[in-house]
This record gives structure tokens, C-alpha cells and sequence, in this order.
């Protein structure tokens, strides 16, 4: 089963703020949120693969 993390959840494992995700979501530069009625929840695995593509375009960067 996919598990579903919560704002406080995706903030602490990302190290952004709140503004900082909502703001990169408006340009499609992180994952979108699931609405589950009135609750927004990430799936782990989008934002784990969103986390990995990030070290990887650091590296490649270097």
C-alpha cells in the first residue's frame, strides 16, 4: 500500500517551507498533491523520486 504524507511530513524530509513547496508546485517543479476530499497528501514514493532526482542533478552538475 502507498503510504500518504502529510504537509509537515513532506516539509521535514524536503527542507523546504510551506511557501517554498506550494510556490515550485504552481511551476510544476514538485510533485502535485493527491486530494483525498478535503486533505492534500503526497505519495512517499513521489517525493522520494522527486528527492533522487534532485541528487542526481546535483551531481551532474558538478
Amino acid at each position: 500500500m502507498t503510504k500518504m504524507l502529510r504537509l509537515p511530513e513532506v516539509l521535514e524530509l524536503v527542507g523546504l517551507s510551506r511557501s517554498m513547496v506550494y510556490k515550485m508546485m504552481s511551476e510544476d517543479r514538485f510533485p502535485q498533491v493527491v486530494k483525498i476530499s478535503k486533505a492534500s497528501r503526497w505519495t512517499e514514493q513521489s517525493i522520494e523520486d522527486w528527492l533522487q532526482a534532485r541528487i542526481q542533478a546535483s551531481s551532474a552538475d558538478r
